[in-house]
């Protein structure tokens, strides 16, 4: 938060002069800027911006602060902290730009796909969505007809208890959910692109450039490390009717995906006749990457990172349940087993769960990513090929 950063900037300083506050609590002037936060000034911000809530300054007093005399440095005097609006304006005109970067990333790309189309209302919820200055920054901006030709009529609105609106949205959500079935919140768009790890039978027109294993079991050639993608970067996530599912297609080119609807893939793995089950188990990597779908990655390397490993339990599973191979056109003999099952994509409020099906059992364990439907996370570097050795999905390939 910056207005805690400002206030643990200023406390260092005084902190200089004063070591013994130092020794007593080396968090000290951490602990006391947090405080400091979300105390008196959540008043400060809401006010901020209105008439009777603005001034040239305003001070907060410093808890369990004993020092009486000044810290010019550190805007300190008397026990208290000062601050001035210029001061404020600060804090929240650096969050501000971010806001901006947002909205106009998204008005610029609503205007390329749809150019026709018109915003009409915002609705500012959350903290920041409570201040009066937040809100005439945004009306300045956003109103202005000649600099967004796709907000012409824009209207800008505070939510009724704007800190608890989305909770409170969430809330009724899961809770009609549950009575009715039927759930409010039926759109997502996801920010970035997540897929599963396979190998494909080789060829040389499809797998150009990209590592090659032969398969010990059947002798023949594929190509490791491959994504099948399930989710797809800003696709539309929502239940529609079929001419609206058809208009979604040609406009986005991608296939809408349902909460209420799982994304569900067949895959077989191959399998030697001697397999203990009791005692093995599946993996299955989960590939994240945040390129525009038009450029995702076939394989894994720089654009696509490793996310997390999905393990599954074989030792409810049986091997006669699984198709036999045998050899010299399967006349003779079992040269190996292939399992078929699935892999399963649920969309829900709070992120995606991935789950492996076979012969109508789930054997996955729970396996669910957190995802900020409107803004990603960062993610770690993609790891390199010495690193990418336990999780590999080499036994996988597409059904």
């Amino acid at each position: 938060m910056a207005f805690a950063a400002l206030v643990q900037e200023r406390l260092k300083k005084a902190e200089a002069s004063m070591p013994s506050i130092a020794d007593e609590d080396p968090d000290w002037a951490e602990k006391t800027a947090w405080q400091m936060s979300q105390d008196r000034f959540q008043y400060h911000k809401c006010a901020f911006g209105t008439t009777e809530g603005t001034h040239e300054k305003f001070r907060m007093k410093i808890p369990d602060f004993s020092a009486s005399r000044k810290f010019p440095d550190a805007a300190i005097e008397s026990k208290h902290m000062m601050f001035t609006r210029h001061d404020m304006e600060k804090l929240f005109d650096a969050q501000l730009e971010g806001i901006y970067s947002i909205l106009d990333n998204q008005l610029s790309h609503l205007k390329s796909e749809k150019p026709a189309k018109q915003v009409d209302y915002l609705v500012l919820s959350g903290g920041l969505g409570s201040s009066v200055y937040v809100k005439k920054k945004l009306t300045e901006r956003y109103t202005n007809k000649s600099r967004y030709t796709n907000a012409k009529h824009l209207q800008i609105y505070t939510a009724d208890d704007p800190q608890t609106a989305v909770v409170q949205g969430l809330v009724l959500n899961e809770a009609q959910q549950h009575e009715t079935g039927n759930a409010v919140l039926k759109s997502r768009t996801s920010p970035a692109s997540y897929g599963v790890l396979c190998k494909e039978l080789y060829d040389e027109n499809k797998h150009l450039g990209l590592v090659l294993e032969e398969d010990k079991l059947d002798k023949k050639t594929y190509a490791i490390d491959v994504i099948h993608w399930f989710v797809k970067k800003v696709l539309l996530l929502e239940r529609l009717r079929r001419w609206a599912v058809e208009l979604w297609t040609k406009c986005h080119q991608g296939d809408p995906v349902f909460e209420d609807h799982p994304i569900s893939y067949d895959f077989k793995r191959k399998l030697s006749p001697d397999t203990d089950l009791r005692r093995s188990h599946w993996e299955s990597t989960v590939v994240i990457s945040w390129k525009d779908r038009a450029y995702l990655p076939t394989a894994l390397g720089d654009d696509a990172a490793q996310l997390c490993t999905i393990k599954s339990n074989t030792s409810d599973l049986r091997l006669d349940d699984f198709e036999k191979v045998g050899y010299f056109y399967n006349l003779v003999g079992v040269k190996f087993l292939v399992a078929k099952y699935k892999v399963q994509v649920n969309i829900q409020v709070g992120g995606i769960l991935f789950e492996v099906w076979c012969n109508d059992l789930k054997i996955s364990e729970d396996q669910k990513i957190q995802v900020e439907w409107k803004k990603g996370a960062e993610v770690g570097r993609p790891l390199k090929d010495e690193e990418r050795t336990e999780g590999r999905a080499r036994d996988i390939w597409d059904g």
